[in-house]
């Protein structure tokens, strides 16, 4: 699946219009504690940024979880184009409206 991030007032957000249109709100989808950070690295510090996601599909890069709780699930990024970053990134509930779950592993490439 594809799903377009954007910066906001300096803050980044998924942008999942159904999310919103079944009583979701835009601050559900803002990318906090390490996830800002990494879609920074990812986009190259500009505004926005298009991922292909998939929790069964390899694609060129990943990120592995581990650890979960009720309020979302801790993930790292241990490298990105073939360096090591290790860099620790936290996402929120809205995922398990995207996953349904908070996957093991998680594969993305950049689209744009």
């Amino acid at each position: 699946m594809k799903i377009k991030f954007y910066k906001k007032n300096k803050k980044w957000y998924a942008d999942l219009p159904q999310y919103i249109e079944s009583g979701g709100k835009e601050e559900d989808c803002e990318m906090v504690f390490g996830a800002d950070e990494w879609l920074d690295l990812l986009s190259k510090n500009s505004n926005e940024i298009e991922l292909e996601l998939s929790s069964t599909n390899p694609l060129s890069e990943k990120i592995v979880k581990y650890q979960e709780d009720e309020y979302g699930a801790t993930y790292m990024a241990h490298t990105f184009k073939e360096e090591d970053i290790n860099h620790q990134l936290w996402i929120c509930p809205v995922t398990l409206f995207v996953f349904n779950e908070y996957p093991e592993t998680i594969y993305y490439s950049t689209i744009n």
